[in-house]
């Protein structure tokens, strides 16, 4: 079981994927010496006065992860290159997930 910073989510998170995420490392017995920081706060953002990423994994043996977790619907417009995130909402945002991941991951 993974050592969790902060040691419990947010209760405003409303994310239902961070949380199922949160709840696997907090529990699951093969993430037992892991290091897992949720949300965490990046001061150096390239664009925006803060950033942030949703996990940040130190795994022995394996690396350090970034982690940016969706939940929903999501898709690709072509044309535009905006992200559509929750498809019933269509709210589009220009920073897909993977970007967002890599920026986090070199201000790190």
């Amino acid at each position: 079981m993974a050592r969790m910073l902060p040691s419990r989510i947010a209760p405003e998170v409303t994310s239902s994927a961070e949380r199922r995420v949160y709840e696997w490392f907090e529990n699951d017995p093969a993430t037992d010496d892991w290091i897992a920081f949720h949300s965490l706060g990046l001061s150096r953002h390239e664009k925006l006065l803060y950033g942030e990423v949703d996990f940040v994994v130190l795994a022995p043996c394996y690396g350090v992860f970034c982690l940016e977790v969706k939940d929903g619907g999501i898709a690709r417009w072509m044309d535009s290159g905006n992200l559509p995130i929750g498809m019933a909402r269509r709210t589009e945002k220009p920073e897909g997930p993977l970007t967002k991941r890599e920026t986090a991951c070199s201000r790190l």
